[in-house]
């Protein structure tokens, strides 16, 4: 028993190995700068001073109160470095009105684990928790009924 849960809660060396390979292979798209849209980040819960770090490190011009785009995120989670900038890219190049992400989870020491890579959007497979934790939706758009999924793991959970 000790030993599955040991493999259960400990990261997987291979995934950890393959996810910074992958993103040292492709770096994250720039969006035009002269056009991308703002994003207010909402953070569902008592943020920790991680959750708010991650969101101080995206780009600046990304972020403010009224922007276009709502990013809602858990209070406890952390955003990838260069999340809304790959929405922003994301955005631009398919006029999305509502986006998710793939997401994994990072523990106490940092460590990434446990991916979860999420099919495309498929109306058939609608559920509230089907886009994930990471929801950037338009403000304008009260309920989005089709979902741009950004191939990348943009979304952190804090594990155990």
């Amino acid at each position: 028993m000790k030993q599955l849960l040991r493999r259960l809660l400990d990261p997987d060396p291979n995934y950890t190995q393959w996810i910074e390979e992958w993103e040292t292979a492709h770096p994250p798209p720039v969006p035009d700068r002269e056009d991308w849209p703002t994003f207010e980040v909402s953070l569902r819960g008592e943020p920790s001073e991680a959750t708010l770090a991650s969101v101080r490190k995206q780009t600046w011009k990304l972020i403010g109160s009224g922007g276009a785009y709502v990013a809602e995120l858990g209070g406890d989670d952390l955003l990838h470095p260069h999340a809304l900038s790959v929405v922003a890219f994301e955005i631009q190049r398919t006029g999305a009105l509502a986006l998710y992400s793939d997401e994994d989870v990072v523990d106490a020491l940092g460590r990434r684990m446990r991916p979860l890579f999420k099919p495309d959007w498929s109306p058939s497979l609608r559920s509230p928790n089907y886009p994930g934790n990471l929801r950037v939706v338009r403000r304008d758009v009260p309920v989005p009924h089709d979902w741009q999924h950004v191939r990348r793991v943009l979304y952190h959970r804090r594990g155990v």
